[in-house]
Order: structure tokens, then sequence, then C-alpha cells
């Protein structure tokens, strides 16, 4: 995981070997945000991040809840939190007070020290990058397109949460 676009792509150019081939996606993710960094949260291997933590992410925004018995964050949450507190939630069985799905244990948390690697448009459509060769001696060539990963549940537990923070 990098937080953004440039580390990826240098990542693979360091890991490139004659024949490899990398795919670069976007993957959508809770970002709690500081003024030192940020932490990301996502599920990963799933084409539809976090939607164990909703009632039913395809309900509109005013019909939308947290599924309370998988995820109770809202009261882990306050405008004042720090990153450490947002981060020891996770850990607490009080907010995640049962044995979460088989998907959900694919949690993936991200510190970034770097504040402005959060994407705040929540209603982008997600990329992937496909690289080619062109030689040994040049950089990777990428191609642009959309992955068929969801960021609906994520959208719509990062407004659930937000409605929540006074």
């Amino acid at each position: 995981m990098h937080d953004t676009l440039a580390t990826a792509k240098a990542r693979a150019e360091e890991l490139r070997e004659r024949g490899s081939v990398f795919t670069i996606r976007e993957q959508p993710a809770l970002a709690f945000r500081s003024t030192v960094g940020a932490v990301l949260v996502t599920e990963i291997n799933t084409q539809t991040p976090l939607a164990s933590w909703t009632k039913d992410y395809r309900r509109e925004k005013a019909d939308f809840r947290l599924n309370q018995q998988i995820c109770r964050l809202e009261p882990a949450l306050s405008a004042n939190k720090s990153i450490k507190s947002i981060i020891d939630a996770f850990r607490d069985p009080n907010v995640f007070p049962r044995v979460l799905p088989y998907r959900s244990k694919n949690l993936f948390l991200l510190a970034s020290l770097n504040p402005s690697a959060v994407i705040e448009d929540r209603h982008i459509r997600l990329k992937q990058w496909q690289s080619t060769s062109a030689g040994a001696d040049y950089f990777l060539n990428w191609s642009e397109g959309f992955t068929k990963i969801s960021g609906k549940a994520v959208r719509r537990v990062a407004d659930a949460l937000d409605a929540s923070i006074v």
C-alpha cells in the first residue's frame, strides 16, 4: 500500500524485473486526519470494502445506518480525538463487539505523514494503472483505466461518521 500514486510507481520501478507487469489500484478508505498526517482504514480482498460495517450501503444517505452489531465507531470519535485514540479504537472490543465476518478480517490501516495524500472526493470512480515496458533503459509506461472496486460502502460509513462527530 502506498499513500500516493507517485510512490506506488516508484516502488514498481524498484521491483521491476524482465517480464514484470504491475497493476496499481486506487482503494477507497476512511481517512482520519491530523495536522501531522493521516490514518487510512480500508478492507482489502473485497469488491466492496467496509460493506459489513453497514446495514445496507445501497440505501440513500438519509436512511443509512451503521451495523451496530459489527461496528460502533461513532461513540469512539469526536472532533478533538487524537490519531492514537482512533487507532486504539480499532483494538477495542466495545467498538467491534462481535467477531468480525470473514471479509472484515482483512482490515488494513495505513499511517501516513503526508496529510495531502488523502483524496477528498467521495464520489469519483476509482482508477487503476497497468504497466508496460518500453525496454530496460526506459521508465515503465502506464495505461489508465477504472477498477471494479466500489467505494459506495466506504462513502456511506464516512458520511455516518461525519454526522456523528460534533
